[in-house]
């Protein structure tokens, strides 16, 4: 016989055994707790009318499939499966002469949901033979409980993802689970649909107790947002200033545009340019456009020449008045007009509806010198002439053939018979006339000693042509003192005229009272058909 039949039959004298041994009238349960895992007791038979009786408990769900595995060590013992409502569904008894590795074992699968009970008791036992008897037991008990698995289907649309990821979870009868739904950023639920029905747009869905299988698809939407542009006072938005557009999308070209006297200053999130189209919108938008009453710019420069009196730069609001400016020439310049044509020097603007830059624009003074000439002689540039402030002119004098310059006058002074006449740093108008007479005595410019001594007698000379006879043409030498910035006359002396080769030549002892600068000038008076005669010049002497 093996050792697997040895068993089969050591198991059948068990059962006798078992048979035999007295009914016990009562037991003594005693709690074990939850039968989650392996678990070990000792139990024994009690002599009198009392068995020890260990008890475990066991939660399962519907179709759940309970193994247990029972073996004992030491005697024999006996397992008994109680379902929720008391009956007993399985039971199983060990010894310790059974064949080692062979377990006792119940097996069933739970029509029911609800705490089972697990049984654990000692039994009787003889071995053959009657020679010992067994009334305890050290046990093992080993719950092997396989819940039945229900599979969750689920999956999405773009725009977002199902948290745990995948495609599938398996969960065991009577478990839950729950799934989130995560959209991207500016994206949400859009609608759920769970085993083909409908169920809103919730963020998460959790299955409590699940008894079945099921399956849901998730969709994702952009968001929507709305765009509200407002004008604010003194001006208008042009297009439309309501809109709605999807997340990450661009709205529709608006423009800030300010009423007359107005202008835009930004909006209200700090944006400058009046036109705006917002793109890759990413939240609602609501700005307001800002307006502000225009201000002006004056501004007055001044061209070479002259400047600006008065505020050069100044700002005015629409419609209002700057304040007084005045082009000034400089010295030797003259005011012609403003750039705008304006043509007084002093303005205020008034009524001020832009911006405005201008020029006061100057010129050199000029100024006009008028020349004339006499008969029998020439002056050029003949007539009228113009000359800048500080800029000079030269007249030059001819006489005609048989004449001779008489003389110069300038603004109706003398300057006497000069070929030339040079006006320099002009600053106002002037008048030069030349005049001419016929040939006479030419008396030429005394010759003196440019320094002498107060009251010291000097000798002075001088030449006349044509040679005249002497005694004849009188010279008398002309005195003029310098007298606080005044050529002041000082009488004259007289002077003898002798031969003296082709010429004649005339002398005279000058002797002059003062210190100071002294210029002297011959003369010779007219005499029959000879006209007077002065020295072309001056002789400069000075007296110490």
């Amino acid at each position: 016989m093996g050792r697997r039949s040895l068993a089969s039959a050591l198991a059948i004298c068990s059962l006798a055994f078992l048979a035999v041994v007295p009914t016990v009238a009562s037991a003594a349960i005693v709690s074990q707790g939850p039968l989650e895992a392996y678990r070990a007791g000792y139990l024994e038979v009690g002599q009198g009318d009392e068995t020890e009786v260990h008890e475990y408990t066991l939660d399962v769900v519907r179709w759940t499939h309970i193994n247990l595995e029972f073996d004992v060590s030491v005697g024999a013992g006996s397992v008994s499966l109680i379902d929720p409502q008391g009956r007993v569904v399985g039971a199983c008894s060990a010894n310790q002469l059974a064949e080692y590795g062979v377990h006792a074992r119940i097996e069933h699968v739970a029509p029911l949901d609800g705490r089972y009970t697990v049984q654990v008791r000692a039994n009787w036992y003889w071995t053959p033979g009657g020679l010992y008897a067994y009334n305890g037991c050290n046990y093992y008990i080993r719950p092997w409980v396989i819940r039945p698995t229900h599979v969750i289907a689920y999956g999405c649309g773009p725009w977002g993802s199902i948290v745990p990821y995948g495609r599938f979870a398996d969960v065991q009868a009577g478990a839950s689970a729950t799934f989130r739904f995560v959209p991207l950023p500016g994206y949400h639920v859009a609608g759920v649909e769970l085993d083909g029905a409908q169920i809103g747009t919730p963020t998460s869905i959790t299955f409590d107790d699940v008894r079945a299988s099921h399956r849901f698809w998730v969709t994702f939407a952009p968001d929507i947002y709305t765009l509200t542009y407002a004008a604010g006072t003194g001006g208008t938005v042009v297009g439309a200033t309501s809109q709605t557009v999807s997340h990450g999308g661009s709205g529709t070209l608006v423009t800030a545009v300010p009423a007359v006297g107005y202008s835009f200053v930004s909006w209200s999130d700090g944006s400058t340019n009046p036109a705006r189209t917002d793109t890759a919108v990413v939240g609602n938008t609501a700005v307001t456009a800002n307006f502000a009453v225009s201000n002006y710019t004056l501004t007055y420069t001044a061209g070479t020449g002259g400047t600006v009196v008065g505020a050069t730069t100044q700002t005015v609001e629409h419609g209002g008045s700057g304040m007084l400016v005045t082009a000034v020439p400089a010295v030797g310049y003259r005011f012609v007009s403003w750039s705008d044509d304006a043509t007084s020097p002093a303005r205020t603007e008034s009524a001020v509806v832009g911006n405005t830059a201008v020029t006061a624009n100057f010129a050199l003074c000029s100024y006009v010198i008028t020349s004339s000439a006499g008969a029998h002689g020439s002056i050029s540039p003949l007539g009228v002439s113009s000359v800048n402030h500080s800029d000079g002119i030269t007249f030059t004098i001819e006489a005609e053939s048989g004449f001779r310059i008489a003389d110069v006058f300038i603004d109706g002074a003398s300057v006497g018979a000069s070929r030339t006449c040079t006006f320099r740093g002009v600053t106002a108008d002037h008048t030069i006339v030349a005049s001419f007479v016929a040939d006479g005595v030419i008396v030429s410019v005394p010759m003196a000693p440019t320094s002498m001594s107060v009251n010291k007698s000097r000798s002075i000379s001088g030449y006349l042509r044509p040679r005249h006879s002497v005694g004849s043409y009188p010279v008398r030498i002309y005195r003029y003192r310098l007298v606080k910035g005044k050529w002041e006359p000082h009488g004259y002396v007289k002077a003898r005229v002798g031969d003296y080769r082709t010429y004649s030549k005339y002398t005279a002892a000058l002797r002059l009272p003062y210190r100071g600068k002294w210029r002297l000038r011959a003369h010779v008076p007219a005499s029959g058909a000879r006209e007077a005669a002065w020295s072309s010049g001056y002789a400069y002497v000075t007296v110490k």
